[in-house]
């Protein structure tokens, strides 16, 4: 009954323990340190007004004490963005042996080594396996005992571990302590000394020790972390290649492996590189040096090569060397810092490297006679981007031709110039305001040019209203015309002011509902088009042969187009990236990549049947506006956008034709009506409507995918 009863408050506690501290966090994440260093903590308190005090506490070989200055009141203490400070200093001190003045919580039996470590000797008797055993014991990785179980012999480039304060380094479990003032808590419960720890490797979540707390009545409540105390810098890079970029120096480094005392396991946080040679500063060529600090991301610290792009700073900028002459080649040194800020400018690496000219996928393009100017089309020359462009000269004609030929057309102009400006300003803040502003005035470039064309307007008129003229000016039928619509009219209305009693009482018994689709497509891009607007195919020399996936994503209300037919309006917006690597001079590849993204929006109809059977063809088109953009030396080169029209022929296949249950399941628990797959061909064409000046980003292709009826 005892054992049971003391099992229970373990139990209790531990949950309370996890409901006291939440949202733990290490700054530095990884949790490296040296003397020098510093961790900051954060965490919230889910119920701060229980809390008495906080406080960082660590325990060395038995031995619990207190983080010096970690101690914060529960007055101090909020919800929310509590932050402690854990010092290497402090952990330093206390990894060497606690002292009276941090409060250490150890029994009386404790002893003081000459290492300054305790130790306790409560129990005699006790063997190697049950101290190892022990929940509160630290594991430390000194440098003897990587030594031992490594069984590797120190490297030339090792050092004497006593020239580094390492003797202290190794990992270490701190603790966050709470203080919570728990009134359901009793003094029973509050007198048994014991740590809950499941693996003595890896600290539990939440881990809890009842006794009797350094602050207030309550009872603490803890939650662990793991921290790293390292005083060693690494040993110099094992390798270093250069490659030439435009402007710019591309260093593949291999990291070392080892500390300087030859430990093994070691990880750089960051590279040192030093860039000497001739600069260009304001015109003029300089011999200089520059100094970097380049990170290492969390997803490169495992890697066996990291790269390192250097390019000028200061004013200072790299000077290609297109020619191979020696006075503008450049010393690199490169040396290593570890996650916990250890660095030797002494243990580096030294490699050579020039710049060289390279072109991506725009400034090639350009190069070969490229027609295409970028930008994207609004209205006028702020909108168009180019003077020239087919839009702008349509709207330009129309405003000269109707505009500007009478007062309120003149009005109009004048308002327009007046606050034109500011209007184009506003449009270039909002993303994807520009191409929104086009669609908006694509009917009205429209409608302009069909003024300008008055024979074709007149004709389109003409095959409207001649048919219905003809009737009308017939003799035959001033007479009939009235009999036919005392013969017809009566019916209609009769039989349409039924339906539309019908239609009510159907209105107030069932709720009426919005169909619909959303689906989703994909198929392969073949940019190979860009290369018409230029002389040779640069696009092709440059991008690579990876197949090139667009996923797009589409969705429509459904219009009543009698019994047996579906029309259905969609928008839809899809996105690819197309990749490639630089060239130089001489046509070789470069180092650098360059990156081509195209963003299409598209607007469609589409036609299909309504029936039971599963197999159904239909039919689409709409309108296109592709956004496109041009990364290279990972900056931005050129963007714009093409305006196009596509039309479309496939079949669809229900799924509920193949298992009706499930069918009827998916429908009930989230009103999808149907589940077809599909595949169609898409037949495009967008360059502006056949502007050869620019760039085509047609792509006819076959796409394929999943749609969901509602």
């Amino acid at each position: 009954m005892k054992y049971t009863v003391i099992l229970f408050v373990l139990i209790f506690y531990r949950v309370a323990s996890a409901e006291d501290i939440s949202n733990l966090a290490l700054d530095p994440g990884h949790g490296h340190l040296n003397n020098a260093g510093a961790i900051e903590l954060s965490f919230d308190l889910p119920a701060p007004g229980d809390i008495e005090a906080a406080y960082l506490e660590i325990n060395i070989g038995g031995t619990t004490s207190i983080v010096p200055g970690s101690e914060i009141d529960g007055e101090d203490l909020t919800a929310t963005g509590n932050t402690l400070t854990l010092k290497g200093t402090d952990l330093y001190e206390l990894a060497g042996g606690a002292s009276t003045m941090w409060q250490p919580l150890a029994g009386p039996d404790a002893l003081a080594t000459d290492e300054g470590e305790l130790l306790i000797d409560s129990d005699p008797e006790l063997t190697d396996s049950d101290a190892a055993a022990d929940p509160d014991a630290t594991i430390i990785d000194t440098d003897e005992d990587a030594s031992s179980s490594d069984n590797e012999v120190p490297d030339e480039d090792a050092i004497d571990g006593d020239e580094w304060p390492s003797e202290r380094d190794g990992q270490y479990t701190i603790n966050l302590v709470v203080v919570v003032d728990h009134d359901t808590m009793t003094d029973a419960d509050t007198d048994t000394d014991t740590d809950i720890d499941n693996d003595s490797d890896q600290p539990d979540a939440d881990i809890m020790t009842i006794r009797t707390p350094l602050y207030g009545t309550g009872v603490e409540s803890r939650e662990s972390f793991r921290v790293t105390l390292d005083n060693v810098p690494p040993q110099a890079p094992l390798d270093a290649v250069t490659e030439g970029g435009n402007k710019k120096l591309i260093v593949t480094v291999t990291p070392p492996t080892k500390d300087a005392t030859g430990k093994s396991g070691e990880l750089v946080g960051g590279y040192h590189v030093q860039v000497s040679g001739r600069f260009l500063s304001e015109g003029i060529e300089t011999l200089s040096s520059l100094e970097y600090l380049v990170t290492v991301s969390e997803d490169e610290r495992d890697d066996d090569t990291v790269t390192l792009t250097i390019e000028g700073k200061d004013g200072y900028s790299i000077i290609n060397n297109d020619t191979g002459d020696d006075t503008y080649e450049y010393t690199i040194r490169i040396w290593a810092e570890d996650l916990a800020g250890n660095t030797d400018a002494s243990r580096y690496i030294e490699t050579t490297g020039s710049a060289l000219t390279t072109e991506g996928f725009w400034s090639h393009y350009k190069s070969a006679g490229g027609a295409e100017d970028g930008g994207y089309c609004f209205i006028a020359t702020v909108g168009y981007g180019s003077y020239t462009h087919p839009h702008v000269r349509v709207l330009r004609a129309w405003r000269d031709a109707f505009l500007a030929t009478n007062s309120t057309g003149q009005k109009f102009v004048s308002l327009y110039y007046h606050n034109g400006p500011r209007l184009a300003a506003w449009v270039t803040t909002v993303p994807f305001g520009q191409p929104a502003v086009q669609l908006l005035l694509f009917p009205l470039v429209v409608f302009a040019w069909l003024m300008l064309h008055p024979l074709l307007l007149s004709l389109l008129v003409a095959i409207y209203l001649i048919p219905l003229r003809r009737f009308m000016t017939c003799r035959r039928a001033v007479v009939f015309l009235p009999i036919l619509l005392a013969l017809i009219l009566p019916p209609s209305l009769q039989a349409a002011e039924e339906e539309q009693e019908e239609e009510e009482g159907k209105k107030k018994e069932e709720k009426t509902e919005i169909h619909g689709d959303l689906f989703f497509a994909g198929g392969f891009y073949d940019p190979s088009n860009i290369d018409k607007s230029a002389n040779g195919s640069p696009f092709a020399e440059i991008a690579s042969d990876d197949l090139n996936f667009m996923p797009t994503l589409h969705g429509g209300i459904d219009i009543p187009a009698g019994k047996y037919l579906k029309l259905t309006p969609h928008a839809g917006i899809g996105f690819v990236e197309l990749k490639g690597r630089s060239l130089r001079l001489d046509g070789t590849a470069g180092a650098e990549r360059t990156y081509l993204y195209v963003l299409p929006l598209m607007a469609e109809v589409k036609l299909r049947p309504v029936y039971e059977f599963p197999v159904r063809p239909y039919i689409a088109g709409g309108f296109d506006y592709y956004i496109w953009w041009i990364i290279e030396d990972g900056h931005l080169a050129m963007d714009g956008g093409k305006f196009g029209f596509h039309g479309s022929a496939g079949i669809q296949i229900s799924l509920n034709f193949i298992d009706p249950k499930t069918a009827i399941k998916l429908r009930e628990a989230t009103g999808i009506l149907d589940t077809s797959l599909f595949a169609h061909y898409r037949l495009e064409q967008v360059d502006n409507f056949g502007d050869n000046n620019s760039f085509d980003l047609s792509s006819s292709r076959f796409e394929f995918g999943i749609l969901f009826d509602f």
